[in-house]
């Protein structure tokens, strides 16, 4: 259940209600004990690219505790970074071209002296597309740059958390002068899985525990016909490569259906929660979070640590997914397949269905050796009369188990390589006078096969096989010593993984004008 369903936001009172739009929160807590909110503010009506960025302290509450003053005449989306004494603003600059036009976004750097009424020490703009030309994670424009996340890491180093899947940590060196400031180490991961939409950067990361960081970001995702936001939170490790551990599966926050930014003059409504500051309140044991709401006015929600525990969930480094499944049917009435695996082995999965598509591969007996999750079987299942998949560890058993159930495979059979052997030779003797068609796939990539047992056997059968997971070497003394002379024998490749196939001789004259 989302915190917002169950508890009532505070809204700040807008600073000059009918002139301006209030939103878009960051906090920072001083070293003299003051706590200050930088914020974005629009005037009436609001126009995308004319935000401006203003200051005012508050009080251990969240509460405004004094008067906004204006710190950046131009600027969207602030987030405040304090580095030991040093006060920093990371905010979104506008780019126009000579004519006034929009024509990009950059994110803009300042240093602000917070003894002095923060005024301006340093102000840069940071390079765009720091990950190099032409290469952006998400589905966001080349040459728009917003949602840039700053964490302290040292005193002369600024960790940017980039992207949240993939994840991507990029480091900023401020030693010395602005002319000095240069990008160093890029950290790059997996990532976080998330099902509401692409992670945007949120809050500026706060300690939580001993060596990790916690960060509030918000994602949208078209909902019932309407774009609607959805936040989460994620910790991360606050040492390089500054990996994320867990996260938070289902939304913190869900903006309501019912509201939306058109509502307060914006072109395009939709509603939103943006969470840009946090700040743990001791006291209540809670997580305060600022947030933009509709791009219109600040609220505050609090989130205690135990509601926010019971939600966490570890991040995995390779985690499961459900997928359709790519195949070859024999009718367009046929029904969908679906299939459950590792992220990690989709793309070997999927190019090797799509080549078995392109074969048109099928017959009497499909033999499935090997310890992945069962794409290929459930693909190739129903271009066969029947199947056998010999799994060579639990994890993978019960895996192609369950996706054998949820596809409804009914014509396989189920064995482990104890249960296959004594059946693998009934077969070889069954199938040796016939002409009825028969493959095997030996995948040695994640369990050892024992080939010098089982290639006379599929020899006897007349099989056609593919072999995966076996050295050049290794297959080359395979190929001398069992003599598959008869064999018509190609190399092929999945997600650069070289794989060797072999036709049985009679069958070479029904794929000669594929392969």
């Amino acid at each position: 259940m989302t915190i917002n369903k169950i508890t009532q936001a505070k809204l700040w009172p807008r600073f000059d209600e009918p002139n301006y739009l209030e939103f878009c929160p960051s906090v920072v807590d001083l070293p003299n004990g003051e706590r200050w909110v930088a914020f974005r503010r629009n005037k009436r009506p609001p126009v995308w690219g004319a935000g401006e960025i203003w200051m005012v302290r508050v009080d251990q509450d969240l509460q405004p505790a004094g008067e906004p003053f204006q710190l950046i005449p131009e600027g969207e989306d602030p987030r405040l970074l304090l580095v030991g004494d040093r006060l920093f603003l990371f905010y979104v600059y506008v780019d126009r071209s000579a004519q006034g036009e929009i024509i990009g976004t950059t994110i803009a750097l300042a240093e602000l002296n917070w003894q002095c009424g923060f005024e301006l020490v340093h102000h840069v703009k940071l390079p765009q597309n720091p990950l190099g030309a032409g290469k952006k994670p998400d589905n966001s424009m080349l040459g728009y740059e917003k949602n840039w996340v700053p964490f302290f890491i040292d005193l002369n180093t600024i960790g940017i958390l980039y992207s949240h899947s993939p994840w991507i940590v990029l480091e900023l060196s401020i030693a010395g002068t602005p002319a000095n400031w240069n990008f160093g180490a890029t950290h790059q991961g997996q990532g976080v899985e998330w099902g509401y939409g692409e992670i945007r950067g949120g809050s500026v990361p706060i300690p939580y525990g001993n060596d990790e960081y916690i960060t509030f970001f918000h994602s949208s995702a078209k909902t019932g016909g309407k774009k609607i936001y959805y936040g989460g939170a994620c910790i991360f490790s606050r040492r390089a490569p500054y990996s994320p551990r867990h996260f938070t599966p289902l939304p913190l926050t869900t903006s309501p259906f019912k509201s939306g930014s058109d509502k307060h003059g914006w072109y395009l409504g939709q509603p939103i929660i943006f969470p840009l500051g946090v700040a743990f309140n001791e006291n209540r044991s809670s997580y305060e979070i600022l947030c933009s709401l509709d791009d219109s006015s600040i609220c505050l929600y609090s989130v205690p640590s135990d509601y926010l525990r019971e939600r966490l969930t570890g991040v995995e480094n390779d985690p499961e997914v459900l997928r359709t499944l790519s195949y070859r049917k024999s009718s367009p009435g046929d029904r969908d397949l679906f299939i459950s695996t590792r992220k990690s082995r989709v793309a070997f999965q999927d190019e090797l269905v799509r080549f078995f598509n392109a074969m048109e591969v099928g017959g009497d007996l499909y033999i499935d050796i090997g310890s992945d999750d069962g794409g290929p079987l459930a693909a190739l299942n129903n271009r066969f009369s029947r199947s056998i998949a010999v799994t060579l560890t639990e994890p993978a058993q019960a895996m192609r188990e369950r996706n054998a159930r949820i596809n409804q495979l009914d014509n396989l059979t189920f064995l482990d390589l104890q249960g296959f052997g004594p059946l693998a030779s009934s077969l070889a003797d069954e199938l040796a006078t016939g002409s009825g068609e028969t493959w095997i796939r030996f995948d040695c990539s994640e369990a050892d096969i024992d080939l010098d047992h089982y290639i006379p056997l599929a020899l006897k059968m007349k099989a056609s096989m593919l072999f995966a997971g076996v050295p050049q070497q290794a297959m080359q003394v395979l190929y001398g010593q069992h003599k598959m002379a008869g064999y018509a024998v190609s190399t092929i490749a999945a997600d650069n993984r070289l794989m060797y196939l072999f036709i049985a001789g009679h069958q070479v004259d029904k794929y000669h004008w594929f392969i």
